[in-house]
């Protein structure tokens, strides 16, 4: 408040942490009220990581439309290792589909195992890298579908590793803010999949690849058939060429560039 009285600009940075998936506590609801009031009486900015985001915290969060701005998220970029398939061996032939985040349940990873399951191909493996709350019931429904031989659940680990040496990557999750590890996959050439309702997810897949975007299990299962039966078109070079340079999008550069921008402006 002080730094307003002074005429100093406050922009606040809104990353999309909505707890979806969890009961709100008393703690939260106090919270949000003060984060409402500071944010509707004491900033003359808020940037968002997504439309989705922007558009949650204006109707959830009551945030009062004022300055504000959608800034997607830098992500910075480097050269994996030529040994990840040491770190992540896969075998001649396997048609390699990973996932990777917290294993809670706003992830959903349950829906892509059973979408997997589905599947029914023998040369398909899923890797889902994480740890959580749920890894107990997703090993559970794994042990129950008879999938223990064809999914892992390697726990932390290298994503981009991961990332580099798979054929696809599913991110199933509801109401993602960002989206980060598309970017990621996209950095390494790959395709991506998401849910409709996957929030931030879904804004940057769209652009690139409007059909990877399913609404249910089923149709995820479709859409792996159809991309296993046209593998050899998804791992053209120039179709992989593509896909990285669409992830140079979203920049540390870029970010910080539209960042000063709206400083100036204020």
């Amino acid at each position: 408040m002080g730094g307003k009285q002074e005429q100093q600009k406050i922009v606040y940075t809104e990353h999309g942490n909505f707890g979806f998936g969890r009961t709100a506590t008393l703690n939260d609801k106090v919270v949000r009220k003060m984060q409402q009031y500071f944010l509707n009486n004491f900033t003359d900015a808020i940037t968002y990581n997504s439309k989705f985001s922007e558009d949650v915290s204006k109707n959830f969060m009551a945030f009062v439309p004022g300055v504000s701005k959608v800034i997607y998220n830098g992500v910075p970029d480097y050269t994996v290792s030529e040994n990840a398939n040491l770190v992540f061996p896969k075998a001649p032939g396997t048609f390699l589909i990973v996932a990777i985040g917290r294993l809670a349940p706003v992830k959903r990873f349950d829906r892509l195992i059973e979408a997997f399951h589905k599947l029914q191909l023998p040369e398909a493996r899923l890797i889902i890298l994480g740890e959580g709350p749920e890894e107990k019931s997703l090993k559970e429904q794994v042990n129950r579908l008879k999938l223990e031989n064809r999914i892992s659940f390697p726990g932390y680990g290298d994503s981009r590793a991961l990332l580099s040496v798979c054929d696809i990557c599913v991110a199933p999750s509801q109401g993602e803010a960002f989206g980060l590890v598309a970017i990621e996959a996209y950095q390494q050439g790959k395709k991506v999949i998401a849910f409709e309702d996957g929030g931030g997810l879904t804004e940057i897949i769209r652009p690139i690849d409007p059909h990877a975007i399913v609404a249910s299990s089923e149709e995820l299962t479709s859409l792996l058939y159809a991309i296993y039966a046209d593998r050899k078109r998804e791992t053209a070079a120039e179709i992989i060429e593509h896909r990285k340079k669409y992830a140079k999008e979203y920049s540390i550069e870029k970010m910080a560039a539209t960042l000063k921008e709206l400083y100036i402006s204020l």
